[in-house]
């Protein structure tokens, strides 16, 4: 099956159940993001409506590297990489700390 999804206002997709499932664990999708498939007919879905919640007590994360290099993709996903929330936040809190040194 094929899964299509939004996040953060980009669409991704095609990608197949494993390569979402492991984009979830990585956290780059999240449960209020919508998702769709062939068998919702035309109506997106809410992916904490469709996936039930893991029923484990931990999550594994790849942690991406140091000087921001975003993780590769799954196979097969057409979506450009986008860097990490984290990364993003920190270059940003970088950037007004530097400002506010500076000022």
């Amino acid at each position: 099956m094929h899964w299509y999804y939004i996040h953060a206002g980009e669409q991704g997709g095609p990608i197949e159940d494993a390569c979402f499932r492991e984009k979830m664990d990585r956290g780059e999708i999240f449960p209020d993001d919508f998702v769709w498939n062939s068998n919702f007919g035309p109506e997106w879905k809410l992916l904490k409506d469709v996936v039930p919640p893991p029923t484990r007590t931990f999550v594994t994360v790849q942690t991406p590297p140091l000087d921001g290099t975003p993780l590769p993709p799954c196979e097969g996903d057409t979506s450009p990489p986008q860097p990490p929330q984290s990364i993003s936040l920190m270059k940003k809190l970088k950037s007004l700390l530097g400002k506010s040194s500076n000022g």
